[in-house]
């Protein structure tokens, strides 16, 4: 069993949330005293059998990206050990590719921690060494756009907290849910009823 390497240790799992708000910003100044950043963009099986093709996608990724290093950096300097370590995850059922969504970013520089972020969204294939972070692909994540959605039926009221990538429903409180109990407050008698039940149900009531 191959021991893991401090490298891999120290990666920093991001969730997409964490681009918003100046979070692209901060990626760029984390990585801004590295003289190399290899950018892994890699689409990726969520379910079954087929997460067993994350791993090669990936072992082929790390592959371009030393191809792509010049010949001192690739075998003698920090980013290329990096790579080496990397093949860590060689393995196509390790539980790392069990857990993916649709795709996989990994920001690799050669003076900082690697930064491994899941997008909600299929991405194209791509391997990039450069000075900098690509982060294009990344910015629909920085979007904080958000909507409130009221959902209406005769069964119920339902409201909703949506943004780009995600939706949450918010519990109403001290809000009718459904049409029976609206309708108890435009009758006396069963909003009475509905209030004394309230009551009755009521810790130490009675």
């Amino acid at each position: 069993m191959k021991t893991m390497p401090e490298t891999i240790e120290k990666i920093q799992y991001k969730p997409a949330e964490s681009l918003r708000n100046g979070g692209i910003a901060n990626l760029l100044n984390a990585t801004a005293d590295s003289d190399t950043v290899v950018t892994l963009l890699l689409p990726m099986e969520e379910k079954g059998a087929e997460t067993r093709k994350n791993h090669i996608i990936f072992k082929n990724a790390l592959s371009d990206a030393a191809r792509q290093l010049p010949e001192k950096a690739r075998n003698h300097g920090r980013i290329g050990q990096v790579l080496k370590d990397l093949e860590f995850f060689d393995n196509p059922v390790a539980e790392f590719w069990q857990h993916q969504e649709n795709g996989l970013v990994m920001i690799i520089p050669d003076s900082e921690d690697i930064t491994v972020f899941k997008t909600p969204f299929p991405v194209e294939k791509a391997v990039e060494v450069s000075e900098k972070p690509r982060i294009s692909r990344l910015l629909p994540l920085a979007d904080d756009s958000r909507i409130y959605v009221l959902l209406l039926d005769l069964d119920g009221i339902r409201l909703f907290h949506a943004g780009r990538w995600d939706v949450e429903e918010i519990e109403l409180n001290d809000v009718p849910t459904s049409l029976e109990e609206a309708m108890r407050f435009d009758d006396p008698e069963k909003s009475l009823q509905f209030h004394t039940s309230e009551v009755s149900q009521t810790p130490g009531s009675g």
